[in-house]
């Protein structure tokens, strides 16, 4: 138990309080800002080096996915979506084939899930769809540059959907 809470406070997601106990950490909307962008680079680059390094079978499963997130996006579910989407951009972070990578973004896409999902998905499944099919073509069609630019296009537009939501809220709270 210890050790589980020693993580979570390593991955800044709870404070451990001597004498107080253990809360859940807070985020400034400048250091949800940052984390953003962190996550924002860190998913380009994992999408241009796996544009360079993706197997066949990464790719046929990289495929299936964006077809899988076609029927639940047409279909509106955005449960499943999300979780294909979760998918999607997990298999295109291990077709890098780096240990680093893989571990460094999966542990932003874990801190920053909650803040991801808060946001109103009106029309937003389609857009993210349609998004996904740029950055497949691009590492289909072996250009690394496209699709480091359009994944953090992609990212970016998600993050600023987020920050403009919190920050809102910051100030109706006010």
């Amino acid at each position: 138990m210890r050790e589980a809470l020693r993580g979570l406070q390593e991955r800044g997601m709870v404070e451990i309080m001597p004498r107080r106990g253990i809360v859940v950490a807070t985020i400034s909307a400048d250091g949800l800002a940052e984390l953003l962008e962190a996550q924002c680079e860190l998913e380009a680059l994992c999408a241009r080096r796996a544009t360079e390094s993706m197997t066949p079978m990464e790719r046929k499963e990289l495929e299936l996915l964006h077809q899988q997130g076609a029927l639940q996006a047409a279909a509106g579910d955005q449960a499943a979506y999300l979780e294909t989407n979760d998918q999607f951009h997990a298999t295109i972070a291990r077709g890098t084939h780096n240990a680093v990578l893989i571990t460094m973004l999966g542990d932003l896409r874990d801190r920053l899930a909650p803040f991801r999902r808060a946001q109103t998905y009106v029309d937003r499944l389609a857009v993210s769809h349609d998004e996904h099919d740029t950055i497949m073509r691009a590492i289909f069609s072996g250009n690394p540059d496209e699709a480091f630019v359009a994944m953090r296009d992609h990212d970016a537009r998600l993050s600023n959907n987020v920050l403009r939501l919190i920050r809102s809220r910051e100030s109706v709270e006010v």
